[in-house]
């Protein structure tokens, strides 16, 4: 089955990926390259084959695979968070978030996810299960930086 074969490889490919970090003076962006998110669409693809190819409830879950798969694939091709002078910045699928550094109530930085809570409540959600040890280290510090240094504005 050639659709499920597609499938696991445009998955295998995009999760053994890690972002591409982008070390400005600025700051830093975060975003992932063409090919992992175009091999998410290829996931999306084979699922689409193979829904193709089946019939009843395996088409439907299939179906609902592809679909997924290519909301997935959406999301990496615009994911970018930009920690830099004026804010940090995710933007994804669902749309973008921004928070001034002088509106940062708190920090909550756990194994997977990081998240940056503005005074409102707004925050922004960085998963950072991909990053490599360092760049998340390097990020988890410019954070760090950014919150300390705009404390008393």
């Amino acid at each position: 089955m050639a659709g499920a074969t597609i499938f696991v490889a445009g998955v295998a490919f995009a999760w053994s990926r890690t972002p591409r970090f982008v070390w400005l003076n600025s700051g830093v962006h975060v975003s992932h390259l063409w090919p992992v998110w175009a091999a998410a669409v290829a996931a999306a693809l084979g699922a689409g084959l193979a829904a193709w190819a089946l019939k009843g409830k395996p088409r439907i879950a299939a179906i609902a695979l592809a679909v997924f798969a290519l909301a997935s694939a959406l999301h990496l091709g615009l994911y970018d968070v930009g920690a830099e002078d004026a804010g940090l910045t995710e933007r994804g699928l669902l749309g973008t978030t921004r928070l001034a550094w002088k509106d940062v109530s708190r920090v909550d930085s756990g194994s997977r996810w990081i998240f940056v809570f503005g005074k409102d409540e707004s925050r922004v959600r960085i998963d950072a299960a991909s990053f490599a040890a360092e760049d998340r280290a390097r990020l988890d510090r410019t954070i760090a930086r950014r919150v300390k240094e705009n404390a008393g504005r």
